[in-house]
């Protein structure tokens, strides 16, 4: 049985799997367990906006004073600027959304290299999805990277996004995000630009998308914030176990075939 497949339904998956992520990582920030390094940075960062103290100062005694005579005013508390959470939700939602939409188009194209993927869809169709999945998790990525810049909680700079290992926000698992996205859009690029023209060559780069799937779980298990919650452990489980399988079952194939 093949699926009639149309553009519509594809946008309503990758809505849905947008909506997912913004689920899972639009709860309360107070809620988020912490990453790894997240206090030593935080501290650093604290200890930056200290004052500098003086090599000699100055001892001065402290006298004290009487209080002053009749009522004293009272000063209206001023509250705190606010910190707007929103890049942090969108950030945490696009991130687990590119994951998961990346997941999805390596199980498509690994049936479709085995030719499992068109007992249930014509190679058209398998297509089509496969392209429009590669142009939405492109998408969702960037807006993963890019919303960072907005963020005042963690202060990213354009470097910090682009440039591995610049950061001192857990500087390595930040950094295999980083080399995944270059891998990511090597990938994307090929797919769009290469394709029909050197097809040997962007065979090369498709295998490209086993390290950036490695890349990118460890990113996420070891530096999102919404690791440690049941959810997101049973889907890194899950896709993790999955993908092994694809593995182990192509690499069978293919010594079957030689």
């Amino acid at each position: 049985m093949k699926i009639k497949i149309n553009k519509t339904l594809v946008a309503v998956f990758i809505g849905a799997a947008f909506a997912g992520g913004l689920f899972a990582g639009g709860k309360n920030i107070s809620q988020a367990q912490p990453v790894f390094g997240q206090e030593k940075y935080l501290a650093e960062r604290e200890s930056d906006d200290n004052f500098e103290v003086p090599q000699n100062p100055e001892v001065v005694p402290i006298v004290p004073q009487d209080p002053p005579a009749g009522p004293v005013a009272v000063q209206p508390e001023v509250p705190a600027p606010a910190i707007s959470s929103v890049p942090w939700y969108v950030a945490r939602a696009a991130g687990i959304a590119a994951y998961l939409l990346m997941f999805c188009i390596i199980v498509l194209g690994e049936g479709m290299t085995t030719g499992t993927a068109y007992a249930f869809l014509t190679p058209v169709n398998a297509w089509v999805i496969h392209k429009y999945l590669g142009i939405a998790f492109g998408l969702t990525l960037l807006l993963h990277m890019f919303s960072l810049l907005f963020d005042k909680f963690v202060y990213f700079s354009l470097q910090d996004i682009l440039v591995p290992f610049s950061s001192n926000y857990n500087r390595v698992f930040l950094s295999l995000g980083i080399f995944g996205f270059y891998l990511a859009a090597a990938i994307i690029a090929s797919s769009l630009l290469v394709r029909l023209k050197f097809p040997a060559f962007w065979r090369y780069i498709h295998f490209l998308v086993y390290p950036l799937f490695i890349l990118s779980i460890i990113h996420g298990v070891f530096l999102g914030t919404d690791t440690k919650t049941l959810a997101m452990q049973l889907v890194y489980a899950l896709t993790g176990a999955i993908f092994i399988l694809l593995l182990v079952h192509r690499w069978r194939l293919h010594l079957s075939r030689a």
